[in-house]
């Protein structure tokens, strides 16, 4: 083919065209764009002009231009971790510094008081949904938006605490029932990584009900390990004398005043927790308290794969060993006061575990200081079930005066004695009068005050034990099932007297 056929070459009067008519293009296309957006500005003017509203309308999606303040600018992302600042104390000023740059910290820090507004989000209601606001994320609060969150949470509280009618029942922890308030603890609980999962009920008491949960000793590691999570009942509860715990015991007598019955529960808790952490530092066989929020306790697992460790009036134990048990129960019991400085105050069979072949105090929420009023009352009162169960079990013990003074190092005097004998008797009595009660309130249906045509429903419960006279799931219905007969004879009565009323009615009409 001849070289002319080849296509010539652009020249520069066609470059120059081709820039003119690309420079042409764009300014009828802005011209155009600026044109659309007129048009948008009064469409949006027409549409908020009607209107008093503080919420007005935006049109800037529909614009061929965003504004300055819309325009997304790109950031750059820091990848690298977010290092805490670390201050130290200068002795010489006596002020915080900065360990990076040497400036002096105040409580003003706005990075300081971000994590610290973050971290107090925790004490709002358990109710108020708060997010993720644990302390290993990086995220900070200012103190406006944590006040406007707290004035917000404060302002749900009393909207809810205004159905009086449904408060009691969502509130109540009947039997094996958890309330409202309870449930979201336990699921904080879960979702703040301290337990990762809540299993079935293990045994149920006058003051608690325990269930089998599982959590991981090192949050670094997968291997989890058993614990029993321990709930305080709050408002259907047998156990009323909480007060003659607190009362006496320098420790807390300070903070018991006008309680209310949850608020109480959460003090026990307390001290049970105080109680269990200065027998386990003094080497005493007791459970480990991994974590305590308001009334949940949460402690190591007693027992394996799901099945607690037996109580001391159901373990099946040789001559020998009991012999032994006896032993080791002494020496915890003297252990416990001249080292821990504590009585246990409810000593009894049922208060006792017996795990890896040695015995294991629990329940210890009641126990006082050696200081107590009623210190040595109870000390003899654990020494007198003492006395009577390892008895009962042929055991040879010394009598409940002889264990008193080995315990405590202190002889008792006769008077004391007869008198703590009496008041020992006045107790056991008042326990088989509620043994009584509770068997003929299990021939009597539960029913709700609320609803009295709906059956009152627990939770199925696993591994758990037959009850006994401090145990007892029963006797927490005695109350709750008289007062709904007693609701439904009101009811008949003032029927019966209608009825009356209108046949006389009837009468004088005639």
């Amino acid at each position: 083919a001849p070289a002319a056929a080849a296509a010539p070459a652009a020249g520069p009067t066609e470059v120059v065209s081709m820039q003119d008519d690309e420079a042409l293009a764009a300014a009828l296309q802005a011209e155009f764009d600026a044109e659309h957006d007129r048009h948008i500005d009064v469409q949006e003017r027409r549409a908020n002009f009607f209107t008093n509203s503080k919420v007005s309308v935006s049109m800037d999606l529909h614009r061929r231009s965003l504004p300055s303040s819309r325009v997304p600018v790109d950031v750059e992302e820091d990848d690298s971790d977010h290092e805490p600042m670390e201050m130290v104390y200068d002795r010489s000023s006596r002020v915080m510094r900065d360990a990076a740059t040497g400036d002096i910290v105040t409580k003003h820090n706005l990075d300081l008081g971000g994590v610290r507004m973050r971290e107090k989000i925790d004490q709002l209601p358990l109710s108020f949904a708060s997010g993720d606001m644990r302390k290993g994320t990086e995220c900070t609060i200012s103190n406006k938006i944590y006040k406007s969150l707290k004035r917000f949470s404060q302002k749900q509280k009393r909207q809810t605490a205004r159905s009086r009618d449904s408060k009691k029942e969502e509130q109540s922890t009947h039997a094996l029932a958890l309330d409202a308030p309870t449930r979201l603890l336990l699921y904080k609980l879960v979702n703040g990584g301290v337990i990762d999962e809540v299993n079935g009920c293990l045994s149920t008491g006058k003051e608690s009900v325990v269930f089998h949960g599982r959590y991981r000793p090192d949050p670094d590691a997968p291997a989890q390990a058993e614990c029993a999570i321990k709930v305080f009942k709050t408002t259907l509860t047998e156990f009323k004398n909480r007060t003659a715990f607190l009362q006496g015991d320098r420790r807390f007598e300070a903070r018991v005043g006008k309680q209310g019955a949850r608020k109480l529960v959460r003090l026990w808790a307390e001290k049970e927790m105080s109680n269990l952490l200065r027998m386990e530092e003094s080497g005493l066989s007791c459970p480990h308290v991994v974590r305590q929020r308001k009334h949940v306790l949460v402690m190591t697992f007693l027992g394996k794969d799901g099945v607690g460790a037996p109580k001391l009036k159901h373990a099946q134990l040789s001559f020998a060993q009991w012999v032994d048990c006896h032993t080791a129960v002494v020496k915890d019991m003297t252990q416990l006061y001249r080292e821990c400085g504590l009585v246990h105050a409810d000593l009894s069979e049922y208060n006792i575990l017996y795990s890896q072949g040695r015995p294991h105090f629990i329940d210890v929420g009641q126990s006082v200081h050696t200081t107590h009023p009623r210190a040595r009352e109870f000390l003899f009162r654990d020494c007198f079930h003492m006395h009577r169960f390892f008895t009962g079990m042929g055991v040879p013990c010394a009598p409940a005066a002889a264990l008193f003074a080995t315990v405590c190092g202190d002889d008792i005097t006769p008077e004391q004695e007869v008198e703590f004998m009496r008041k020992v008797s006045a107790a056991k009595g008042r326990a088989i009068a509620e043994e009584e009660t509770s068997r003929v309130c299990e021939q009597m249906p539960i029913v709700s005050r609320a609803n009295p045509g709906v059956l009152l429903e627990g939770i199925e419960g696993v591994g758990s034990e037959e009850s006994d006279e401090d145990d007892e799931v029963e006797g927490s219905t005695d109350s709750f099932v008289r007062v709904a007969h007693a609701d439904a004879a009101e009811d008949v009565e003032s029927e019966l007297l209608d009825d009356e009323d209108e046949e006389e009615e009837e009468e004088e009409e005639e």
